[in-house]
């Protein structure tokens, strides 16, 4: 193979040179940023580290604590029973026993406040 060689004139080569070195300034940038990341990686571990070992030994003074501390008995609260609500009705003249726990609103019955509305129209209408 043969060699050929160009001849280049002042400004091809000024524009040459400035490439060159602007590439390899941002070569050496990025260089410099890659290892002022990995120095902050390396200070972020070693922080870390030293917040797991703090906490650690503040879990353990907590421990610590907790043993001297006096224990305090919880009294056992029964659970509360639900207790039947009784609502009377004016014009019936006959209590109604529901219980909390009771869907009052089950479509097969016959709803209560729908006999209540019909008993009050009724009223309405004979006044």
């Amino acid at each position: 193979m043969s060699s050929e060689y160009i001849q280049l004139i002042e400004p091809e080569v000024d524009y040459g040179r400035k490439n060159m070195l602007q590439s390899e300034l941002g070569l050496l940038n990025s260089v410099k940023l890659f290892n002022n990341y990995k120095d902050l990686r390396k200070q972020e571990l070693k922080l870390k580290i030293a917040l797991k070992k703090s906490i650690s030994e503040i879990k353990m003074q907590l421990f610590e604590l907790e043993k001297k501390l006096p224990k305090i008995q919880e009294p056992i609260t029964k659970k509360l029973k639900s207790k039947p609500l009784i609502f009377k009705s004016e014009s019936r003249k006959e209590s109604k026993i529901h219980t909390s726990n009771e869907n009052n609103f089950d479509k097969k019955k016959e709803n209560p406040l729908e006999d209540e509305i019909e008993n009050i129209k009724k009223r309405l209408d004979m006044l």
